[in-house]
């Protein structure tokens, strides 16, 4: 029993090798990201440059994300409702993330100010992290990831009060 609970203790260590390294480079893409769009309020940036800077720092996460999460899962077959969950889990955050894009131009198309798009888009795109992350850790259990979550969601609900809400997200 005490080399099962070592082997067990070990693969959850390698499973989780490569997640401070996920969660370095959205850390990075959203303070280098969103700090870049802040720029832009500030007439410091162009908005060309801070998009496709805030572009290629949430493609680069996204990159670094797809390498460690299939290197975590590298070897393993997972049986159950887990090997349903973790590929509809994946495919949640695209489809989410484009949803809530679409929604943005509906609601311009629809009267809002194409200005608030700076404001909406990147506050519902981090409250839709928050949220998936907090059913990530309700999914694989895990209290840190619901707390980074919730932490997440807080962020996202108080920064458009702020005044600088690209700045409070980034």
């Amino acid at each position: 029993l005490h080399v099962i609970e070592h082997e067990k203790r070990a693969l959850a260590r390698q499973q989780a090798r490569g997640v401070p390294w996920i969660l370095l480079a959205w850390g990075l893409a959203f303070l280098i990201g969103l700090g870049a769009l802040w720029l832009v309020e500030h007439d410091v940036v162009a908005a060309t440059v801070a998009l496709t800077v805030c572009g290629v720092m949430m493609v680069g996460a996204l990159v670094v994300s797809s390498i460690f999460g299939a290197r975590m899962g590298r070897g393993l077959r997972h049986t159950g409702p887990i090997e349903w969950a973790g590929p509809v889990f994946g495919l949640a955050w695209p489809v989410g993330l484009l949803g809530l894009f679409v929604v943005g131009l509906g609601l311009v198309n629809n009267g809002m100010d194409p200005d608030l798009l700076w404001v909406f888009l990147p506050v519902v795109g981090v409250l839709f992290v928050g949220v998936m992350y907090m059913i990530a850790g309700g999914i694989w259990p895990n209290w840190p990831t619901i707390a980074m979550g919730a932490w997440l969601v807080l962020v996202a609900v108080v920064a458009p009060f702020t005044g600088a809400s690209l700045l409070v997200l980034a």
